[in-house]
């Protein structure tokens, strides 16, 4: 058994009913280690994320010693139009100055994708060179902040998706340059094959820097409370105890009553875990 420190935050999905300022007072009066804030629509809309807010947020996560992250824009970083894929770049530039800005240890970012429609193997091929060449300059843009690719759900039918599997995670990492680290979505890797400690442990423990906790029944990304599918919570706690992972878990759900579930549930099996008397 390792000394893995058990940290847990919140990164509160789109259904989240507030802004980043709330999400920071759920943090702290929940007793969470941090907050992955969302740097996308609704949270960012106009009047919502101002400098004054960020430089506050900014402030308290450095006296209280909190993990910050920001998920990256949804945007198509594999888009295949040149004038796309530029948008998308500018887009993450402004994300990944509001990450600095904060304090942002870690930048989830979701892979490219072609719609199924029009996925031929040569649009698809770009969509990836597309991936590689975005994240190698996201690095560039701000080396300090791990940029951080998330493995995609691939119960969307309607895209197909550069990252779904830990074989396309892999190989992007290994066409970029500088280092590029992985979120670990335990929801999306449920879907994927229905054996997401397997998936986790095919990632690998140095790259993955971020996990979203989340639960579903395998067929679709529901981003359900946890024990509302079919996750074996003990099973990836267990896993996550021995495998000498350095990331902590933040809980991808959309109320406060959630994550506070959520945390007694994983402290409560980390206890039970860390407690047993050796066999």
């Amino acid at each position: 058994m390792t000394d893995t420190k058990l940290q847990i935050g919140i990164a509160p999905s789109r259904s989240y009913r507030g802004d980043w300022w709330s999400m920071l007072q759920d943090c702290l009066h929940g007793g969470f280690s941090g907050v992955e804030f969302k740097y996308e629509l609704p949270f960012i809309a106009p009047g919502r994320v101002s400098d004054d807010l960020v430089c506050k947020i900014a402030h308290i996560g450095r006296e209280e010693g909190l993990f910050f992250s920001i998920h990256a824009p949804y945007v198509n970083i594999g888009a295949i139009l040149p004038y796309r894929f530029q948008a998308a770049i500018d887009e993450h530039r402004r994300a990944l100055d509001c990450a600095a800005q904060i304090g942002a240890r870690t930048y989830t970012v979701h892979s490219g994708w072609v719609e199924a429609k029009y996925a031929t193997e040569e649009l698809i091929t770009i969509c990836h060179d597309h991936t590689a060449e975005a994240t190698q300059r996201m690095i560039e843009h701000n080396s300090e902040i791990k940029i951080c690719l998330e493995n995609q759900n691939s119960a969307d039918k309607k895209k197909v998706k550069c990252a779904a599997s830990a074989e396309q995670l892999h190989s992007l990492a290994s066409e970029i340059d500088r280092s590029v680290y992985f979120t670990f979505d335990i929801g999306h890797a449920n879907v994927f094959a229905g054996k997401p400690i397997e998936f986790l442990r095919s990632l690998g423990p140095y790259r993955v820097r971020m996990c979203h906790v989340h639960d579903n029944n395998g067929l679709q990304d529901e981003h359900h409370a946890l024990q509302t599918g079919n996750i074996d919570w003990r099973a990836f706690v267990e896993a996550y105890s021995t495998g000498d992972y350095p990331f902590p878990l933040f809980f991808e759900l959309s109320s406060n009553e959630e994550f506070i579930a959520g945390k007694d549930l994983i402290e409560g099996i980390w206890v039970e875990v860390h407690n047993r008397a050796p066999v």
